[in-house]
């Protein structure tokens, strides 16, 4: 299934969320997208129906981001002594 969202003449990304597994999965390939997930179940568990507009999702996803552009960047945890 492929998710798409046309909000004031601007488009936004589709989502494929064709063979994720759970919402984590489905937020992570929005973040990858530079979208905001469309997907209930992943949109009520992360915040994002209780934001009040676009800019507030928007800005709601930056802390996600934050959070799995690490893995990325190749950084890992350190092991505890």
């Amino acid at each position: 299934m492929s998710l798409s969202l046309r909000l004031d003449n601007v488009d936004i990304k589709d989502i494929d969320t064709t063979g994720a597994e759970n919402t984590a999965e489905i937020l992570q390939r929005a973040i990858d997208t530079d979208t905001v997930p469309r997907d209930s179940l992943t949109r009520e568990r992360y915040g994002f129906s209780k934001c009040k507009d676009m800019d507030g999702e928007i800005h709601l996803g930056g802390p996600y981001a934050g959070l799995l552009f690490p893995v990325y960047l190749g950084v890992t945890r350190k092991a505890a002594p």
